[in-house]
């Protein structure tokens, strides 16, 4: 059986970490011998040194055996490997090399002063092997253990799939070197009469074999193959009668040949009597095809059949080849990753399941799995055996290829007897592949990732990682230090990583740590084959002769011949089967006054902690096993910037949990989350804030949105003293949309482009001192006959220009039923405190079919607006337009400002305003207002909404005067200019 990495040979860790931040090497120095072992030639078992001195150094080749223990020497304090990257400067050990100090007198082994490995040397950690008479073999783990002061590496260090590297230092300098765990060996399948023997990190998923097949027509339609149900499947820790369906699928690869056997002539007579050329038919016809899907495009599939076992058997053994290319990050070189699937059924009779004689320790139960006898799963190409007879060559590599995608008739014709049949031979089965070495132990062990073999471990004071490439295969690269000089350029690969990184200088950059997936080849495959026989009828024509009256007339007489239709399928569906892992961090700990995550994290399994003044994230970070975003993870953190994607799965909490809030906190990136607060002195959203559970609060002195998407699963909160909606702001709640703003709410004027949604009212609490909405479309809905409340604090001003100066005016407020539109909601309008008003630039009511039993506005708001919009179903017949006839509606609370006119902002940036009627509006701004025939009309500018200068002065019908350009003489010594069309008596 496999060994589980937890128990391998604990006693090889150093004593105690915290030696990194007190090494004393004199008491050390004292117990050494002061001498050098210099190496240069060839060293292997025949001639193994037993070292003891306090120089090692080597320029030779080692290739050593030290099973079960590593190669280790004695009261060392300086290690040198250096070569020219050929023989020498090659250290090779089984099970590997311990390059410390030591023994120590009270036991264990100390740190050594220094370890270098040259530019060019190579030290090889090999895991061992224990052979059985089987033929099996399991791996021991490997060891790479170096502790010392300073480490240096500017070569490779490699260590076996189940092995270990773990450097402990002061100072480690790993610039340009290159770290790798070996990938999983592959030892073939083996095969004994009862048992079988999986190759490495090959698990049992389900199996069944039976007699009972029932093939209903064709399973295959020309493009696709049908499903399959098959029921009583068996599974792990005995687990028996589940139910398993395969397809339906779109196979990449469709394979089928044909084999007539037995020919025999037949002749017939056409109507003349005379004998038709002869046609042959056949006793059997053997047809067989293989269908194989595959979802990953870097996984190319291909199929072969392979000369049956048995002679007398004209199927052939399927034999399926997957491919998967992956790039060595340390080397470079391309290295390619195979899987095979045979199947036999047809081909041979091993028909009966086999036990896996392999018990995986770090399963949850202990109980064997199975496999069918016709079916195998290796990494490498296995040799075709029956009995004691073995096939020369591999089922794949000494197999073909087929005569290509069989047509949709193949397995079923209208000529045939049978539409059902339902006593074909079948098996089934599912295999995980793992692409490490061993599984995780149950949880039942009280496991975790560390229990895995395949890891690198480095602690550090000083780490320097610049151009550092490491390619671990195995489970997890563990990299911890005080001070992390640098890692531009690196390139690292593993599937799982944790840090715990610090920086003195006060600038912390995670970049080239971390990537999104590594290329990794794992996950399902699922087979089914079947074999069955049908009858094919062969009708041909014949004609017989008939006397009469001494005539030979001849006659039709059909002749019915039968064929035996053997068919044999296998279907492989490999959609499960994978070339990429997704990197998880387990743990991240960054400690610097300025940390900056340039890296894309994915993945956050257990735990984060951000230790330092600022943080900026640059690429994207997911805490997806962390949940939430709390003061605890990042305690003293008050400069907070996102220019990428933050994913937090529950809720986040920035300065909103802690003694202390943020001072500022800027987002121009996204940042998703189930609730989220905000605390902070200085509040800037440029980017996304989307919340999936829960409310969005902003709190805040200084606010300032542009640009920004805010949507929220709940209420959107906005806490400040002054809050500025710039330009092209997006805010949507699925609850309430709540101000509590005590100096200054505003836009940037009109053109602001500003869209507010919500969907439970919207509350300013307190009007603010200053600032407008102009720019600021703000859209209410309401549910099917829910009713929604809105309340506002704005002051009752009174149709005047006052009321329309530093009050919240919105500029556009649309009424927006949703859901069930026959069912009336109710918007309902409350002031905070009495005699409030709220004013709007526009009010559109154009969705609201029954505006007045839609609308309730409390005596103690006045709504005042300056332009309307209805439903076209309203009758207003006898009023000029909607504005004459809202005014004075509910009570007198629905007020028309007319003489107010179409406030918009403008920015001055020449001296003429250029109207264009009925169109847009070209270098300048669109004012429309209708207008009262025999009018005078004139249009008026302002700074402050309340000191108007007439500019233009026109009689008639605004409407009729086209396009024309209207002078402004002053708008160039104003940054922002108002204009209003007034219609005098």
């Amino acid at each position: 059986m496999k060994l589980i990495f937890v128990k391998s040979i604990q006693r090889l860790r150093i004593k105690s970490l915290p030696v990194l931040f007190s090494l004393l090497l004199s008491p050390l120095a004292a117990m050494a011998t002061d001498s050098t072992a210099t190496f240069s030639g060839s060293i292997n078992n025949a001639n193994l040194p037993n070292v003891d001195a306090t120089n090692f150094y080597n320029s030779g080749s080692w290739n050593i055996v030290t099973t079960p223990l590593p190669y280790e020497t004695q009261h060392t304090l300086n290690y040198t490997n250096t070569g020219n990257g050929t023989t020498s400067g090659s250290m090779i050990g089984s099970v590997g090399w311990e390059f410390d100090y030591g023994p120590l007198t009270d036991g264990g082994r100390g740190m050594s002063a220094s370890f270098f490995n040259d530019g060019q040397a190579v030290i090889q950690a090999n895991d061992g092997t224990v052979s059985y008479l089987s033929g099996y073999y399991d791996n021991l783990a490997s060891y790479l253990l170096i502790s010392a002061t300073n480490i240096v590496n500017k070569g490779t260090l490699i260590a076996g799939a189940n092995g270990e590297i773990v450097l402990t230092g002061a100072n480690v300098t790993l610039a340009r070197s290159s770290l790798e765990i070996a990938g999983i060996q592959a030892q073939g399948n083996i095969i004994s009469s009862n048992n079988f023997t999986p190759d490495t990190a090959i698990y049992d998923e389900y199996w069944l074999e039976g007699t009972n097949l029932n093939v209903f027509g064709s399973p295959w339609s020309g493009t696709g193959v049908y499903q399959f149900t098959f029921f009583n499947a068996s599974e792990p820790c005995e687990a028996s009668n589940a139910t398993v369906q395969i397809g339906p699928l779109t196979p990449q690869v469709a394979d089928s040949y044909t084999t007539n056997l037995n020919p025999y002539t037949v002749v017939t007579t056409n109507s003349s009597g005379n004998p038709n050329p002869p046609f042959t038919l056949y006793s059997n016809i053997v047809r067989q095809a293989s269908f194989v899907a595959v979802s990953d495009p870097n996984i190319t599939a291909s199929n072969h059949f392979n000369s049956a076992l048995v002679p007398t058997n004209y199927f052939e053994t399927v034999a399926v080849q997957f491919i998967m290319l992956s790039t060595n990050v340390v080397t470079l070189a391309v290295q390619t990753n195979t899987l095979y699937l045979v199947d036999d059924l047809a081909s041979s009779t091993n028909r009966t399941l086999l036990t896996n004689s392999v018990i995986n320790p770090a399963a949850e139960c202990t109980s064997p799995t199975l496999r069918p006898g016709s079916v195998i799963v290796s990494r490498t190409d296995p040799i075709l055996a029956f009995g004691s007879v073995f096939n020369t060559g591999a089922a794949f590599a000494s197999g073909a290829p087929g005569m290509g995608p069989p047509p949709a008739n193949f397995f079923y014709d209208t000529t045939f007897s049978n539409y059902s049949v339902a006593n074909g031979i079948f098996d089934l089965y599912s295999a995980s592949v793992d692409n490490l070495a061993s599984e995780i132990p149950g949880s039942s062990e009280g496991a975790s990732i560390t229990n895995l073999p395949g890891r690198i471990q480095i602690y550090a004071n000083n780490l320097d990682l610049t151009r550092t490439r490491m390619d671990d295969e195995g489970a997890e690269i563990t990299i911890v230090a005080t001070t992390l000089i640098g890692s531009a350029g690196a390139a690292i690969s593993c599937q799982n990583l944790s840090f715990n990184l610090g920086s003195t200088n006060g600038f912390l950059n995670i970049t080239n740590l971390v990537i999104p997936t590594v290329t990794r080849l794992h996950g399902t495959v699922d087979e089914w084959s079947g074999l069955w026989t049908n009858v094919m009828y062969v009708i041909t024509n014949n004609y017989m002769p008939v006397v009469n009256g001494g005539l030979t007339n001849w006659v039709p007489s059909p002749l019915t011949n039968t064929e035996e239709m053997d068919l044999a399928i296998t279907v492989v569906d490999a959609t499960g089967l994978s070339s990429t892992v997704p990197v998880t961090v387990q743990n991240l700990v960054l400690n610097s006054t300025n940390i900056t995550i340039s890296d894309n994290i994915n993945d956050i399994a257990q735990s984060f902690f951000f230790g330092g003044q600022s943080l900026t994230i640059l690429g994207n970070l997911n805490l997806s096993g962390v949940q939430d975003w709390a003061y605890t993870n990042a305690p003293t953190i008050q400069y907070f910037t996102n220019n990428g994607v933050l994913t937090i799965p529950n809720n986040a909490h920035f300065g909103d949990d802690g003694p202390t809030n943020y001072l500022t906190f800027v987002n121009n990136g996204v940042i998703f989350s189930g609730a989220q607060i905000i605390n902070s002195v200085n509040l800037q959203i440029n980017g996304t804030n989307e919340t999936s559970s829960g409310p969005f609060y902003g709190i805040c002195q200084t606010g300032q949105l542009s640009g920004a998407g805010i949507f929220s699963a709940g209420d959107i909160q906005f806490s400040a003293n002054s809050l500025q909606f710039s330009q092209g702001n997006i805010i949507s709640a699925q609850n309430a949309l709540d101000f509590t703003v005590t100096n200054s709410l505003s836009d940037s004027g009109d053109g602001s482009g500003n869209t507010f949604y919500c969907q439970n009212g919207f509350n300013l609490y307190i009007k603010p001192a200053t600032g407008d909405l102009l720019g600021t479309t703000i859209t209410t809905m309401a549910s099917g006959q829910d009713e929604v409340d809105h309340l506002w604090a704005g002051l009752d001003q009174g149709a005047t220009a006052a009321g329309f100066t530093n009050n919240v005016v919105i500029g556009d407020l649309v009424l927006s039923p949703i859901g069930n539109t026959n069912l009336e909601p109710l918007f309902a309008f409350y002031g905070t405190t009495g005699g409030n008003g709220l004013y709007v630039n526009n009010l559109d009511l154009s969705q609201l079919t029954d505006y007045a039993n839609e609308i309730y506005i409390d005596p103690s708001l006045t709504i005042y607006f300056v332009t309307a919009n209805l439903n076209a179903n309203v009758d207003i017949t006898g009023f000029p337009d909607a504005e004459h006839y809202l005014n004075g509606k509910f009570g007198g609370h629905l007020v028309w400002a007319q003489g107010i006119g179409s406030l918009i902002q403008k920015k001055a940036l020449n001296n003429y305003l250029q109207l264009t009627a009925n169109s847009g509006v070209v270098g300048g701004v669109k004012l429309t207002q209708t207008i009262m025939p025999s009018q005078t009309n004139v249009i008026q500018a302002s700074t402050d909404l309340t000191h108007w200068v007439p500019i233009y002065t026109n009689i008639g019908s605004y409407t009729n005067i086209g396009a024309s350009t209207v002078p402004d003489p002053d708008a160039k010594n104003h940054p922002f200019r108002f204009y209003r069309i007034m219609s005098l008596p």
